[in-house]
C-alpha cells in the first residue's frame, strides 16, 4: 500500500513538472507587433514595440512583457512596459543568460480586452 502512496505521488510530481515546462499561448490573430530591434547581447537592453490592433495603432493599453528561455530551469522575467504613443511601448529586461529567448507580450486594452501575442525566439550570444 505504501509503494502505491509513492507511486501515486512521484506520478504526481512527474506531471505538474511536464506542465509547468511546457507553453501553449493562444496568440490572438488581431494583435500584430514588431521589435523596433531584435536583442542580440547579454545584459540589460531597451525593447521597443509597435503594437497594432488590426492595422490601428493600438494606445491606452496595459502591456506586460514576459521574457523567457526556451528551456527549463530559468525564471521569467515580467515586465510592464511603458506606452510611449502611436502603439509604441517600451521596457527593461535582462538578458543575463546566452542561449534561445522567447518574448510573449501580453495586452489589456481599456475596454478590458486581453490580447496575447509570443514573438519568434531570438539568440542572446
Amino acid at each position: 500500500m505504501f509503494l502505491r502512496y509513492g507511486q501515486l505521488i512521484l506520478l504526481s510530481l512527474l506531471f505538474v513538472s511536464l506542465i509547468g515546462c511546457s507553453r501553449t499561448p493562444s496568440d490572438d490573430p488581431r494583435l500584430t507587433m514588431s521589435l523596433e530591434q531584435t536583442p542580440s547581447t547579454i545584459g540589460v537592453q531597451t525593447i521597443v514595440l509597435v503594437i497594432n490592433d488590426g492595422t490601428t495603432p493600438l494606445d491606452n493599453a496595459k502591456v506586460q512583457i514576459e521574457a523567457t528561455m526556451t528551456h527549463a530551469g530559468m525564471p521569467s522575467q515580467i515586465v510592464q512596459m511603458q506606452a510611449l504613443g502611436a502603439g509604441n511601448y517600451q521596457a527593461s529586461i535582462d538578458f543575463s543568460m546566452l542561449g534561445e529567448w522567447v518574448l510573449i507580450v501580453n495586452v489589456t486594452e481599456a475596454n478590458g480586452a486581453v490580447m496575447q501575442r509570443t514573438l519568434p525566439s531570438f539568440n542572446i550570444q
